[in-house]
């Protein structure tokens, strides 16, 4: 994908410092269920920018 040639530096680096909110969590009421991760490393690529 090509990336914005709007996009610069400073787009980049906005809201790195931004305070976030808590992440909302409940219990699993499904427990027997189990999530396991077999890819060490997950990648997207943003449409607009192109960035990972």
């Amino acid at each position: 994908m090509k990336r914005s040639p709007q996009y610069t530096d400073e787009h980049a680096h906005a809201g790195v410092d931004a305070a976030l909110p808590d992440i909302e969590t409940w219990p699993n009421q499904f427990g027997e269920h189990k999530i396991e991760i077999t890819m060490p490393e997950f990648t997207s690529v943003c449409p607009k920018t192109g960035l990972p």
